[in-house]
């Protein structure tokens, strides 16, 4: 649990074309909790889910230049609510296999929270791994698959662009395959 108060805080007046203007927020508040939980089914089976909750808020009215921001106006650019959570399969010590979600809540564009914001959004992601030990080489192969199911989201947001160009497309479905090769040198 925290809580962090600050006076003064830069943020975004404008941005546009790259460049990007800043200035004082009168006050900010931002209120939270993380929790994360670990857990063991089985020897094959574990579990992990992390979320942090956040109340991340304008603590007095100013404006920002371009804009009147109200009091309890919601800062950009920061979601409510995110998680991450797995499922890991693990038959032997040198296989395993685990499914993943991320989820993030919805983000406000700019100060006032007038434009749409970017809608929440939750994707899973598949990786396998296995090793082999072969005298002193350890060789580990892996292969993840981002995004299985292909969603449009937005990854990511440009606060308070000008142009009302706010926002940035997530990764679409994405795979990725490595070796590694290690030498113990004992």
């Amino acid at each position: 649990i925290f809580q962090i108060r600050t006076d003064d805080e830069l943020v975004v007046a404008s941005s546009s074309g790259g460049r990007t203007v800043y200035a004082n927020a009168a006050k900010t508040l931002r209120q939270g909790m993380e929790v994360a939980l670990d857990s063991e089914f089985s020897e094959q089976w574990r579990a992990r889910l992390a979320v942090t909750w956040l109340r991340a808020i304008y603590d007095g009215a100013f404006n920002n230049g371009s804009n009147n921001v109200a009091d309890g106006s919601r800062m950009p650019g920061i979601p409510a609510t995110s998680a991450f959570g797995e499922i890991v399969w693990q038959p032997r010590s040198d296989l395993s296999a685990a499914l993943e979600t991320q989820y993030r809540s919805k983000v406000y564009v700019e100060d006032s929270n007038t434009e749409r914001a970017a809608p929440a959004y939750t994707v899973f992601n598949l990786r396998l791994a296995a090793e082999q030990k072969m005298g002193p080489w350890k060789l580990t192969e892996m292969v993840r698959l981002d995004n299985l199911f292909d969603r449009s989201y937005v990854g990511s947001v440009i606060v308070g662009d000008g142009n009302g160009r706010f926002y940035e497309p997530g990764s679409g479905f994405g795979w990725f395959a490595g070796v590694s090769a290690r030498y113990s040198f004992d």
